[in-house]
């Protein structure tokens, strides 16, 4: 307040900028004046400034708020929290919303504590949206680590909890207690409950949303963007790695003429290889304009859209008194280019690189060995099994599109040799299997897939939703238990095999999931083993990032669990065979 009145000097002023003020959809020149980690004063404020303010000249250039992911994942990226944040800084990512549920799932809630703890010594902001409850399906997943209404309770005391995430609609519809109890929880407390809808509408959206969700980023297309907007949902659209939705929801906007400002766009699933190659939510603005959406409309859905949106609008999204410094200096709005990046006031990142490093951190051992297999995996373990007698099976396969990681239904006839059911490789009939990774039951379970194409092989991750569970994909189980047994010898990773030799392999030690790799050195990493995966047939661009949904029971039309095969649509199990020939 001494600051703006001008009886304090500022601690530094952003000079000679076109201010993006995307509360008014205005542009104009305005200069912005920062005491501590706040802006203190928009517009003249010659005032503020004495012998000791630092003035930063932006040169004519735009001043755009910080950007804000909505919702995203940031252990999907493989990234560990340091390594996240020096990755998307330099893009103009400077807060991101998000629950660490990955890591929560293996570890539980103390994990996430590691993670926010880390992050704090970084100039990167997280709004953490606890996860809903662990496991997100119960009846479907053997996870590491529950987190329920306890759980939740203890987390809303941290400061940086603003609500929950991945309401999960069939949970909600089921009436589950524990979801329940964890909404009325959160809402009688001022928090936010944010949803996980995927096709939801009609009278399934009206009972969904009565529960107060307020939020929901599961969208697929045009229609279903309107739908939830005309019932009040602030929609968040995803343009991911690889559910790349927006081309197709942003028509509610372009064709069917709603208004943007209660739609964000947000990453949810996101690879060091997209950051380092295209970009965060820099790429993301890219592609909300080139799809027919003004710049400061495309600007808002990933600032100030994003901040109303999670309730966060005093803090974060709006270059204006009383917010975070966080402020990007800009050269164009139509080909949006980042020039500099301030975060909480400090200038972090320039010309994509970033100005500040942060050292690594020891975990604990915890959190660094999280694989107890009760036994090797043989490959026996991994086969589908029928009577000796019968000679041919209808099947069940999982047809995955190389666009999206979707499931759906595909029959095939295979072949039975001594009562077991044999992959067809000509044919993309493949095996894939999910192998309990805590030691809580060694359940193990297979059923088939096509999409994948290998010709050879198999490839395994212990990156896997909703679980993290060990799947492998393969064209036998003999490359495939080898896959198995190596990563959980090595405590996690992503592997490809052939003839039962590691041919590549990329250690993600923190919790199977993260490694402390830079986004480029990881990037090499992967690209290497992407290669590597379509040399053996596989046309899908990243095999791994799609691998990892496949068992996903929140997700249609079929998945794969350590427990089995799942209808996600009925939300049931059913064996992979359909009947015997």
């Amino acid at each position: 307040m001494e600051v703006a009145l001008g009886k304090k000097e500022a601690d530094s002023v952003i000079k000679n900028g076109k201010l993006v003020n995307v509360i008014t959809e205005e542009i104009y020149g305005a200069d912005v004046a920062i005491f501590g980690n706040r802006i203190a004063a928009v517009g003249d404020v010659e005032h503020c400034i004495g012998d000791r303010t630092t003035i930063i000249d932006a040169n004519g250039k735009y001043l755009v708020p910080g950007l804000i992911d909505g919702h995203v994942h940031p252990d999907n990226t493989q990234l560990s929290p340091n390594k996240f944040a020096s990755a998307v800084l330099p893009r103009g990512t400077t807060s991101v919303i998000g629950g660490y549920c990955e890591i929560a799932t293996v570890s539980g809630l103390k994990a996430i504590r590691v993670m926010l703890d880390e992050i704090k010594n970084t100039h990167l902001k997280i709004f953490l949206t606890i996860p809903s409850h662990i496991p997100y399906i119960p009846w479907a997943d053997t996870v590491g680590a529950e987190i329920s209404v306890k759980e939740i309770e203890e987390a809303m005391k941290w400061e940086e909890t603003i609500g929950i995430q991945e309401t999960m609609i069939q949970s909600v519809l089921s009436l589950d207690a524990d979801v329940l109890n964890a909404i009325d929880l959160i809402l009688r407390n001022r928090f936010a409950a944010h949803g996980h809808a995927p096709f939801a509408k009609g009278k399934e959206l009206s009972a969904y949303l009565i529960t107060g969700v307020r939020s929901d980023h599961e969208s697929f297309s045009a229609d279903e963007v309107l739908e939830k907007a005309r019932q009040g949902v602030h929609v968040t659209i995803r343009e991911g790695s690889v559910a790349h939705n927006l081309h197709d929801c942003i028509k509610a906007v372009t064709v069917k003429g709603i208004n943007t400002r209660y739609i964000s766009v947000i990453t949810d699933d996101l690879d060091a290889e997209d950051i380092v190659e295209l970009g965060h939510l820099d790429h993301v603005i890219r592609k909300i304009i080139k799809e027919g959406i003004e710049p400061i409309n495309a600007i808002q859905m990933v600032t100030i859209n994003t901040a109303e949106a999670f309730k966060i609008e005093d803090r974060v999204g709006a270059i204006a008194p009383g917010r975070f410094a966080d402020i990007l200096i800009v050269s164009k709005l139509d080909n949006f280019k980042v020039d500099k990046v301030v975060a909480n006031s400090e200038l972090v990142a320039e010309n994509g690189r970033m100005l500040k490093t942060y050292k690594s951190v020891e975990y604990p051992e915890w959190l660094l060995k999280t694989f107890h297999l009760r036994t090797p995996v043989n490959p026996s373990d991994l086969c589908i099994k029928v009577e000796p007698e019968v000679k041919k099976v209808r099947v069940i396969s999982m047809q995955v599109p190389k666009e999206i990681p979707l499931r759906f239904r595909r029959e095939a006839v295979l072949e039975v040799k001594n009562g077991i059911v044999k992959p067809n490789v000509d044919e993309d009939v493949l095996l894939i299997s999910v192998v309990e990774r805590y030691g809580k039951n060694g359940n193990k379970a297979t059923a088939f897939i096509s999409g994948f194409g290998l010709k050879k092989g198999a490839i395994a991750s212990s990156v896997a939703h909703d679980s993290h569970n060990i799947v492998a994909l393969g064209t036998n189980p003999e490359d495939m238990a080898t896959a198995v047994n190596y990563i959980a010898e090595k405590n996690g990773g992503m592997i490809a095999v052939v003839d039962r030799r590691v041919v590549h392999f990329i250690p993600l030690p923190i919790g199977g999931l993260m490694t402390d790799k830079n986004a480029e050195e990881l990037t090499s990493e992967l690209k290497k083993m992407n290669s590597i995966v379509h040399g053996l047939g596989c046309p899908i661009d990243r095999p791994f990032m799609f691998l990892m949904f496949i068992p996903l029971a929140g997700i249609p039309e079929y998945a794969i669990t350590d427990r089995g095969l799942v209808d996600t649509v009925n939300q049931r199990f059913i064996s992979p065979i359909i009947e015997r020939l």
